[in-house]
């Protein structure tokens, strides 16, 4: 072997040390960072806040996007408290929108914003999950207490709850005898393989334990756009197909409901008066994958199911569920 050769073969053994020995530092910050996070909801995203703030006013979203409301949810804080990432992303925004410091991150399909701010990082910046990013400034108009952050989600164009992609909605729920009680919620997911209409089929009953109660059309002096399926709270409700969750939690007339996206040219299966929604906006679930419960929130007369298909979440374009579903080959009557 030549010496040349002895010298190349020699040196490439450098390199790689200390390339190992630059990982091990990335890893090692990185893992200081994820230990200096708050407590942990669900997988991905936790409070902007530690420790688990209060919520001093709550996420509503208007009937229509031109309506007042309230897009996000205020959460108590003091002056100069550390502002942290929901979830890892990359800052898409820092800097003042009409005399406010706002922060906004982009985590996939989902766009957190925080606000009023005095921002620690710069947009492009790649941040961590529970990473420092600012810190909480006095001033955010029509706050419920004496300093509070106003948190921010959007999928797409579509505002969500904050407050869903915490953690599984399932609560302890204290009966009339005063006495602590397990919700008993059932599994989270269901095998498409157990509905009548075998596990071949990309669409499922949404509440195969229903009544249907009622249909399209002309009700009560108004028109009901979408079907009912009577069910006893807690019977299970299942995402008739694949797709990926718009909105989970609190919307006007339903009290709360769950808004799938199948990818059908903006036609959204909306799941409406549900107890307990167990996924997230952002979410991807699949056809029998279970996605709530049925309840009895909302304008509702009894504890059902409303299903209906929309053109958008405000959109006026409907079609009707009950032939939607008997063209997949399950039958509603």
């Amino acid at each position: 072997m030549s010496q040349a050769y002895q010298r190349w073969f020699a040196q490439p053994m450098i390199y790689p040390l200390r390339a190992l020995q630059r990982v091990l530092a990335v890893l090692t910050i990185g893992t200081i960072a994820l230990c200096a996070t708050p407590a942990r909801g669900a997988p991905g995203f936790d409070w902007p806040l530690s420790p688990a703030p209060d919520v001093t006013e709550a996420f509503d979203l208007p009937p229509q996007p031109w309506l007042p409301g309230h897009r996000g949810v205020d959460l108590a804080a003091s002056a100069d408290q550390a502002v942290r990432a929901a979830a890892d992303g990359v800052v898409a925004f820092a800097g003042t929108v009409a005399g406010r410091g706002v922060i906004s991150i982009d985590h996939a399909t989902v766009r957190t914003t925080y606000e009023p701010v005095e921002a620690t990082v710069s947009a492009g910046d790649v941040v961590l999950r529970g990473q420092v990013i600012g810190t909480v400034i006095a001033g955010h108009p029509d706050c419920a207490v004496a300093v509070c952050l106003h948190w921010g989600v959007r999928l797409g164009e579509q505002y969500v709850d904050p407050l869903t992609l915490l953690t599984p909605h399932a609560v302890r729920l204290l009966p009339l005898t005063g006495e602590e009680s397990s919700s008993g919620l059932p599994a989270p997911s269901a095998q498409v393989g157990a509905y009548p209409h075998g596990s071949g089929n990309t669409t499922v009953h949404p509440a195969p334990g229903g009544v249907f109660t009622s249909g399209v059309g002309p009700r009560w002096g108004t028109f009901h756009y979408g079907i009912d399926l009577a069910a006893e709270i807690g019977t299970p409700v299942y995402s008739a197909t694949s797709g990926v969750v718009i909105a989970a939690g609190t919307a006007s007339g339903f009290g709360q409901w769950v808004v799938i996206d199948p990818g059908a040219d903006g036609w959204y299966l909306i799941y409406g008066h549900v107890d307990q929604y167990l996924v997230a906006a952002g979410q991807q679930v699949t056809a029998g994958q279970q996605i709530a419960t049925v309840g009895n929130r909302g304008q509702s007369t009894g504890p059902h199911l409303h299903f209906e298909i929309r053109k958008g979440l405000y959109g006026s374009q409907r079609l009707d569920p009950q032939k939607w579903l008997s063209e997949r080959g399950i039958d509603i009557e």
